[in-house]
C-alpha cells in the first residue's frame, strides 16, 4: 500500500494561541503535519506586538505579507515590509515586534521537523 500524503492541512484545524496580547501564532511542525524536515509557523501581531527574545537550534525564515516589523537579530535591528524576508540563522537570539500603526502578518518557516525554543530570561 502507498503512503498516504496530506496535501492540505487547513489552518482552521490548527488551533492558535496568543503569544502577544491581541495577537496570535499557529505553529505547525514538521513531524506532525508531514512537511518532512520543515516546520512552519502563521503569525498575526498588532501594533506594538511580537515575540519575546528567544533562539532556537534551526534557521528561521520569516516571509513578511502584511505590515511593518522590526526583527532584532543578534542585537542587530532589521526593518522588514510586506514582500521581504528575514532570515535569522540558527542558535541566534532574536525578536520581532510590529511597527506603525498595522498589524504585522508573516510566514516562518524552519528548517526542522521539530522546534524548540529557549526564552531569554
Amino acid at each position: 500500500m502507498a503512503e498516504r500524503r496530506q496535501h492540505l492541512i487547513k489552518a482552521s484545524d490548527v488551533p492558535s494561541f496568543e503569544h502577544t496580547p491581541g495577537g496570535s501564532v499557529r505553529f505547525f511542525p514538521g513531524d506532525e503535519h508531514d512537511l518532512g524536515m520543515v516546520s512552519v509557523a502563521m503569525s498575526s501581531n498588532p501594533p506594538g506586538g511580537g515575540a519575546r527574545e528567544h533562539r532556537h537550534p534551526c534557521r528561521e525564515v520569516f516571509v513578511v505579507y502584511e505590515g511593518r516589523g522590526v526583527y532584532t537579530i543578534g542585537g542587530t535591528d532589521v526593518i522588514a515590509e510586506a514582500g521581504d524576508i528575514v532570515v535569522v540563522p540558527p542558535n541566534t537570539w532574536h525578536r520581532f515586534r510590529a511597527d506603525g500603526d498595522a498589524p504585522l502578518r508573516h510566514v516562518a518557516a524552519f528548517d526542522s521537523a521539530h522546534v524548540d525554543i529557549e526564552l531569554k530570561p
